[in-house]
């Protein structure tokens, strides 16, 4: 089942409804059978109830992805999205590195939140700055200090396992309860989590915590974080695009997401998606309909506009074998991205991106 859709933002979009399959023999059984049928119904009953504010109901989306799939630019999208349906919404970069203030035209992110458009703030989140924070407001602020010069974070790190992801996620949980005084509340926070093959290290860090250490504050934090994860506050979205390697590597985070993680999984995104090409055209039917128009075009123009369009057939074709195989691998509602056509992506093609993804949601059958 896939509609397409043409919003107000002029960008085709199609939202292909996920109809999970059984991988087993023709052989399979009437049960396994029936539970396919219920749970391609449930996939479907989701993207037909999911309109904005539903879709943006959790105050927290973790976005996650392989690198070179466009996970930051979907998670500065869904950004620029709730922002644009009146929600005050904060970016959180984990890694440092993803080039986010570059999409908005600005630099480098801080641990500080810097506001990059109207109902935009982002920040990076960095361990040693939250430690210096939640020392401090703790009373111990010249100890934290002391602690991150002398590099004591990273001989705890080698102690305890996962205490530097505990931090950020810490971190990010205050930003979303908005406990602390000094900071700005945000209807909705996007995480632009790190790469996948961390990310689930990542987001299981805190079971990791509670389970080495029995009491204090360390554990504390960690069963708030963990509490948050599994919350109906929170939702994890995955980011592909329609390839074959990376539309294995999203079914084995999805699996993996639900074997370990106890959070609850939204939507894939499938970015990049080519348009349909209506049907092949030789140089010589070009040549023919530019005349009729009153256009003279160069044989050498015509055959390359020939080549074009059989090469975005192709590539089309090959896209939708890849998104019918995730469908069938996969039970989560699709929204398809468009593929940005542009040497340079910025605030205007992250515009469009969002407005396609806004079609696609708001626009879903």
């Amino acid at each position: 089942m896939k509609p397409s859709l043409t919003g107000a933002s002029g960008v085709d979009v199609s939202v292909t409804v996920c109809a999970p399959t059984s991988c087993a023999a023709p052989s399979v059984t009437n049960a396994k059978q029936s539970i396919a049928k219920t749970r391609r119904r449930e996939a479907r009953a989701i993207i037909r109830n999911m309109d904005l504010d539903v879709f943006l109901k959790p105050s927290l989306h973790i976005v996650l992805g392989k690198g070179g799939v466009g996970k930051t630019t979907v998670s500065g999208a869904l950004a620029v999205m709730a922002a644009e349906s009146g929600r005050d919404t904060l970016i959180c970069e984990t890694e440092g590195k993803s080039g986010l203030g570059s999409i908005f035209g600005r630099g480098g992110l801080n641990f500080e939140e810097d506001q990059l458009a109207k109902g935009i703030w982002a920040r990076t989140i960095w361990p040693d700055d939250a430690l210096v924070e939640y020392m401090a407001d703790h009373g111990m602020t010249r100890f934290s200090r002391l602690l991150v010069k002398t590099n004591v974070l990273e001989y705890v790190a080698t102690a305890i396992p996962g205490i530097k992801d505990v931090l950020v996620l810490g971190k990010i949980k205050q930003v979303v309860k908005g406990s602390r005084a000094e900071e700005r509340s945000y209807k909705t926070v996007v995480v632009d989590a790190p790469a996948a093959g961390h990310a689930i290290t990542f987001l299981t860090s805190a079971a990791g915590i509670v389970n080495a250490v029995r009491v204090g504050p360390i554990r504390d934090q960690a069963l708030d974080v963990i509490g948050l994860l599994e919350s109906e506050s929170t939702v994890v979205h995955l980011v592909t695009i329609p390839e074959e390697t990376p539309v294995n590597e999203a079914v084995e985070t999805a699996e993996a997401l639900r074997e370990r993680v106890g959070c609850r999984l939204g939507v894939i995104f499938v970015n990049g998606c080519y348009p349909h090409a209506a049907e092949a055209i030789e140089a010589e039917e070009i040549e023919s309909l530019s005349k009729g128009l009153g256009v003279e075009i160069n044989p050498d123009l015509a055959l390359a506009m020939e080549a074009a369009n059989e090469f975005m057939l192709d590539r089309y074709a090959l896209q939708q074998s890849q998104r019918e195989r995730l469908s069938r691998m996969l039970d989560l509602p699709q929204i398809e991205l468009p593929f940005i056509f542009n040497a340079d992506f910025g605030r205007t093609e992250l515009e469009t991106l969002a407005g396609a993804m806004a079609d696609a949601i708001s626009g879903a059958p």
